[in-house]
């Protein structure tokens, strides 16, 4: 991935399409890429690893924007019903997630969603308050599975 991007990136500097362009292109990305792997602890295996993960950020950013348009409709319903019942509290729990990152994204989305927001985070401990605690299920949310996924694709 890194070579090709390097390559396209090359030719689109370079501002024309000839052979001289595309041939020297091929030299300067393998230089590159080359100083990349030996100096930078770039691996190919990773760059693959990541190019799959993109599959992952898809599912995982239209599963949030699905959740998230269901929560505004749901908040909707709340605030427009004459006598709203409400539970409002803080919710703490522990999802199985390894890296710092997965946890990051995590609490992010949870704070993007209406009604909730990410309190806090200690030890992997997710503190969230939510508008009702009645109907934040957070262990069953496919978001979680989904981000367990992608960690043991990429972490192993």
């Amino acid at each position: 991935m890194l070579f090709i991007g390097l390559y396209v990136f090359f030719v689109l500097l370079c501002g024309r399409l000839t052979a001289d362009v595309l041939i020297s292109g091929i030299f300067v990305a393998a230089a590159v890429h080359f100083a990349a792997c030996r100096f930078f602890a770039y691996s190919v295996k990773k760059d693959v690893l990541s190019f799959a993960l993109v599959f992952f950020a898809l599912r995982y950013f239209f599963g949030l924007f699905v959740h998230i348009v269901a929560s505004n409709i749901h908040v909707m319903r709340v605030m427009l019903s004459i006598k709203p019942k409400l539970n409002p509290g803080l919710i703490e729990f522990k999802p199985e997630l390894k890296s710092k990152a997965a946890r990051y994204v995590l609490g992010t989305s949870i704070t993007l969603t209406p009604s909730t927001y990410t309190v806090g985070l200690r030890d992997g401990e997710f503190s969230i308050h939510s508008l009702d605690v009645d109907i934040a299920n957070l262990d069953s949310l496919k978001s979680i599975k989904l981000l367990e996924k992608a960690e043991e694709k990429y972490y192993g």
